[in-house]
């Protein structure tokens, strides 16, 4: 395997040191780095010791040196990715810093109490010295009729302080906060209209983001129906902000999410779009050239889209096959795929744990080891079902190695799989086709021909959305079943690949490993399930306007809401429901309630009316109960006042810094996340 594969070894040594930064060494000072690096090179001497027996011991004792020095590597590179170990990074002038001077890089959002825009800090004033500065922010900006837009290269001087961006705590939730952070980002502002100073711009639009403006404004022009164009502007150019809600749940549920999300797929389909004039062309050996032609176009599009790591990945695939083609060094495809994970780690490390990349690369590499074998049950001379078994076959091998995955980040599976990338596969080219004719007629101001082509694409959607709903309507939620943690995912892939390779091999030795991990997979359930049952906690949720607060016990959870939003219900009750194995949640009008957790009295107040008189150790207030601090410490003295989500961020950071004025402890979830006391 290695013989074909020569730079795997090196690449996973790689790896192992991106995650021994990330996981272990960012928090640790750099002269305890050496215990680790004891550790590494232990571990990476035997990794690939005995994979090729006929090498002498000397050469094993040089291979050892040279996978530890790709360890190290990786250790380094991704420290040096880090932008907080950079000595202009944003938080080490946030204390001593009165103003900052930012720039956006993308147009504004409108949000629904804010205008929100992704800027970069490029200075920062302090003393009255305007200092270098160099970090990217959210900048949340609160309505006002004077300022709502900004746009790409306005300069804006800004007197409000940044905030830390933090995870919000709530159970199941995506640690959104994380993502941000190792994409560099690690605060935002909040500005109110007198604090931001508006400045001369001197960066001028670049060329790609205008010609990005000018192709969706044809979608937008030439597509008249806002749930078609969002999803065009979304599949094709990575512009996702109006996607309808219900439509993004059902392709999720249905498992076609990927049509929205830009990935190698679009590319691929684009590829052979551009590849469609060159029909004629069919000599092999200026293969080639054909490749060569329609290169640039493919790295155009990958900037149209903002470079996403996915479509990168896509991008710099097809540049490695051009390669190979042009010098005429055909390399297998595994080594290839191996090439192209590397130069995009080299290039950043910490796309390693981009869940767009790892999808990505899991689909490709699956459908590597797995496509032929499934593509050869069925063989038929019939053109048609043959095209429907190949796409049917792509399907399967993809799953294989990418449903854990999707069960762990996303908690579902799909069920109607199969059948919904079926129909997905033809409607995402029919789609990407129609909407490249909508914008170059378009754009020859041709508008006949794009109107009909828009709505062609109107009348596909609605079709397309139907058998969709439809799928979604009858999909069982499986995932619920299995609601995967990193052990479970880690225990139920290694058991995969052992079977795989008993089926595709046929040695014994991996049939029993990918037993002994099935049962080790078991057990860990059996243990999940066995602790759920012991559950007994208080949750109060952050990230919704509104109370809500959730008492659990065993596998039965009481909600306490002032409303019974269905949108909070999906994205904050149902994903804590599922990783805490919850069987029955039931949602309840919130009221003043005492809860007893072990010797703990927990008060929650909606209302200030009925003040329980047993001793509180814990209280928890909304917006509509605030008692004055100096009647919270003499009537009843809790460890620690908890402000639930109902407060608006402004009141409940007044209130806050009133009660800890008094020596109260608070813990407010606007600010700190969900607040949650466990009783073991």
């Amino acid at each position: 395997m290695l013989h074909k594969i020569p730079i795997l070894p090196f690449f996973v040594c790689y790896v192992l040191g991106i995650i021994t930064q990330v996981s272990l060494l960012q928090s640790y000072k750099l002269q305890q780095y050496w215990w680790f690096v004891i550790f590494g090179l232990v571990i990476l001497i035997f990794i690939f010791w005995f994979l090729n027996r006929k090498i002498a011991l000397a050469s094993k004792f040089t291979l050892g040196i040279e996978y530890f020095t790709f360890f190290l590597l990786g250790i380094f590179l991704t420290r040096q990715n880090d932008i907080r170990n950079n000595k202009f990074w944003l938080g080490n002038f946030i204390e001593n810093g009165s103003a900052f001077l930012i720039e956006g890089i993308a147009d504004s959002e409108i949000k629904p109490k804010t205008i929100y825009f992704p800027a970069k800090c490029y200075a920062v004033l302090i003393d009255g010295q305007w200092q270098r500065c160099k970090s990217e922010t959210k900048v949340y900006v609160y309505k006002n009729d004077s300022l709502n837009h900004f746009n790409v290269g306005e300069r804006w001087i800004v007197t409000a302080k940044p905030v830390p961006i933090r995870h919000n705590n709530n159970p199941g939730s995506f640690n959104y906060a994380q993502k941000l952070q190792r994409d560099g980002i690690y605060y935002q502002f909040f500005v109110g209209h007198q604090q931001l100073y508006a400045l001369k711009s001197k960066a001028k639009e670049k060329r790609i983001n205008s010609l990005r403006k000018q192709l969706l404004l044809q979608l937008d022009t030439y597509i008249s129906e806002p749930v078609t164009r969002a999803l065009t502007q979304a599949t094709l150019l990575n512009e996702s902000g109006d996607m309808d809600a219900k439509m993004r749940a059902d392709y999720a549920h249905t498992g076609i999410s990927h049509i929205i999300a830009i990935s190698g797929m679009h590319v691929n389909i684009l590829f052979a779009i551009m590849l469609l004039p060159l029909f004629w062309w069919k000599n092999k050996k200026y293969l080639w050239l054909k490749y060569l032609i329609v290169l640039p176009f493919v790295w155009i599009y990958v900037a149209l889209c903002l470079f996403p790591p996915s479509v990168v990945r896509a991008a710099v695939g097809f540049s490695l096959v051009t390669i190979t083609l042009l010098v005429k060094r055909p390399q297998s495809n595994f080594n290839l795929l191996c090439i192209n994970a590397f130069g995009l780690l080299l290039f950043n490390p910490i796309w390693l744990f981009h869940i767009g990349v790892q999808l990505s690369f899991l689909a490709v590499l699956s459908i590597l080891i797995f496509y032929k074998p499934i593509q050869s049950w069925v063989t038929t001379k019939n053109l048609i079902l043959k095209k429907a078994w190949d796409t049917i076959a792509i399907s399967l091998s993809v799953q294989v190695l990418v449903f854990p995955l999707v069960i762990y980040y996303f908690h579902q599976f799909p069920f109607w799989f199969l059948v919904a990338n079926f129909f997905a596969a033809i409607f995402s080219f029919l789609l990407i086709a129609i909407a490249v004719l909508i914008m170059i007629f378009g754009v020859l101001k041709i508008a006949v021909i794009s109107t009909f082509f828009g709505k062609l694409l109107i009348a596909l959607t609605a079709v397309f959305n139907k058998i969709i709903a439809f799928l979604n309507q009858y999909t069982p939620d499986l995932s619920k079943m299995i609601p995967l943690d990193i052990i479970d995912f880690c225990l139920i892939m290694i058991a995969i690949i052992s079977f795989s390779f008993f089926w595709l091999k046929r040695t014994p030795i991996s049939f029993f490993i990918g037993s002994v991990f099935t049962l080790g997979f078991m057990v860990n359930l059996i243990l999940q399930e066995l602790n759920a049952n012991k559950q007994n906690r208080i949750i109060v949720y952050t990230g919704v306007k509104g109370t809500l607060v959730d008492r659990v016990k065993g596998k039965r959870s009481i909600v306490y809401a002032d409303s019974a939003d269905s949108k909070v219900l999906e994205y904050v009750i149902n994903p804590s429901a599922i990783v805490q194995r919850i069987k029955k949640a039931e949602v309840v009008h919130a009221k003043n309630k005492l809860m007893q957790i072990g010797n703990k009295n927990i008060a929650f107040l909606t209302n200030p009316d009925s003040i329980p008189n047993e001793k509180i150790d814990f209280l928890i207030l909304s917006g509509n109960a605030i008692l004055p601090a100096n009647f919270i410490l003499s009537e009843m003295n809790p460890q620690k006042v908890i402000l639930d989500g109902s407060f608006g961020r402004n009141k409940a950071l007044k209130y806050e810094n009133e009660l800890l004025q008094s020596g109260i402890k608070v813990h407010n979830v606007s600010e700190d996340g969900a607040w949650w006391y466990n009783f073991r």
